[in-house]
């Protein structure tokens, strides 16, 4: 048995709105979110209706993980409510577990239409972006000094 902090069990059992959890590395973030989404399924929520969002991919691949290990163990162990579990032990890889930027780039895809955007959009990487934004700024000083020298 886990043993939680109060600061823990508060935000585990907390259910009457959302809830953001923000804590340092190693504070256990990642088992208080995983037990809070057991004891949703449990209690009957559906998988698709929670939404985690992560900072990386590899902690929402981590969670993942940590979600599809716990429904496995409490089927196989045939715990309290694991009878809802049951049709999520196959599904947690399509859970809504994933980086803000992955997340809203699955809802654009699938809601372009409704965007006015083109289906095939692309995202840019730092990279890339990082090279625009210097672009901009060179343009918008060379443009300043241009107008500058005019007066």
């Amino acid at each position: 048995m886990i043993k939680y902090t109060k600061e823990q069990l508060e935000a585990i059992e907390y259910f009457d709105n959302n809830l953001l959890i923000s804590a340092s590395a190693g504070s256990g973030k990642t088992k208080v979110l995983i037990e809070k989404v057991l004891r949703l399924l449990k209690s009957g929520v559906k998988l698709n209706e929670i939404l985690m969002v992560t900072f990386t991919e590899l902690a929402g691949s981590e969670m993942k993980f940590k979600l599809e290990d716990i429904i496995f163990n409490e089927i196989s162990n045939k715990c309290e409510g694991y009878e809802n579990l049951l049709p999520y032990f196959n599904n947690v890889n399509s859970a809504n577990i994933s980086t803000l930027h992955s997340f809203c780039q699955k809802l654009i895809c699938k809601y372009y239409y409704i965007l006015n955007m083109e289906p095939n959009f692309n995202l840019g990487d730092e990279a890339y972006l990082n090279n625009l934004k210097n672009l901009a700024l060179d343009l918008t000083i060379k443009e300043y000094l241009n107008s500058n020298d005019e007066e």
